[in-house]
């Protein structure tokens, strides 16, 4: 996998990140951090909610131009893969919204209403250019493009395929986080919050986690046969084919 598929990776397999907006008054032009979550929408966009009373917010209005971190797991800062985005943050579009809400809303549920109650915004990136550090001498800068993988299905299909398997297939989703190596807390139930390309999304509490297909998927009719062969394999021990 190139570097420009590991940064993809790394953007699926985390949900937080740090934002940089551009201060004002007295930080005038100074880097304003803030931790944000986000997730990504159906055209691979990376999106964070965010009130419009907030600093940050009022900094985006005046200068949308910002940095976004997103920082991999491990021992040793320094050591672990990171991606920075510089670009801009735009407003999501009216015919958007709803998308983009309802998408949101399945990883990150506590903040369903906040949009229409809390005068919160739905913001995405548009990146002008990546820096990834994969590791020690494995570095590069990537087109933002490069980064913006759309996903095959229809928000509607998704939303479809997600509600199915977790009305009717909620048993098989502790058996694929055993399959993948990903441990459940106790009292944490799986609940499956996304489906892409390249594998899906399952909320346990307040952790998300992104499992893999062995390999990509186009059409619901594939992702059924994925999930069927991955359940197979975790009951068998077997190696999905």
């Amino acid at each position: 996998m190139g570097l420009a598929g590991q940064a993809q990776r790394l953007l699926r397999n985390h949900h937080s990140a740090v934002l940089a907006t551009l201060g004002l008054g007295p930080l005038s032009g100074y880097p304003f951090a803030s931790a944000v979550p986000y997730c990504l929408d159906h055209a691979g966009r990376i999106v964070v909610l965010i009130s419009r009373l907030a600093r940050h917010t009022a900094h985006v209005r005046a200068d949308n131009r910002v940095s976004l971190l997103v920082q991999g797991e491990g021992g040793d800062v320094q050591a672990a893969p990171r991606l920075s985005l510089v670009g801009r943050l735009l407003p999501v579009t009216d015919p958007e919204q709803e998308s983009v809400a309802a998408r949101y809303a399945r990883y990150f549920p506590h903040a369903r209403d906040y949009h229409r109650e809390l005068d919160f915004e739905y913001w995405y990136l548009q990146p002008e250019g990546c820096h990834f550090i994969a590791g020690f001498a494995k570095v590069a800068w990537l087109d933002g493009a490069s980064l913006t993988v759309a996903n095959p299905f229809d928000p509607l299909v998704e939303a479809d395929m997600v509600e199915h398997m977790n009305a009717d297939h909620a048993d098989a989703l502790p058996l694929y986080c055993r399959q993948a190596g990903v441990i459940v807390p106790e009292g944490g139930e799986p609940v499956m919050s996304g489906i892409d390309g390249n594998g899906f999304h399952l909320r346990l509490a307040d952790k998300i986690v992104y499992i893999r297909f062995p390999r990509p998927v186009a059409t619901p009719l594939e992702v059924r046969q994925t999930l069927v062969a991955l359940l197979k394999s975790a009951r068998t021990g077997e190696t999905p084919e």
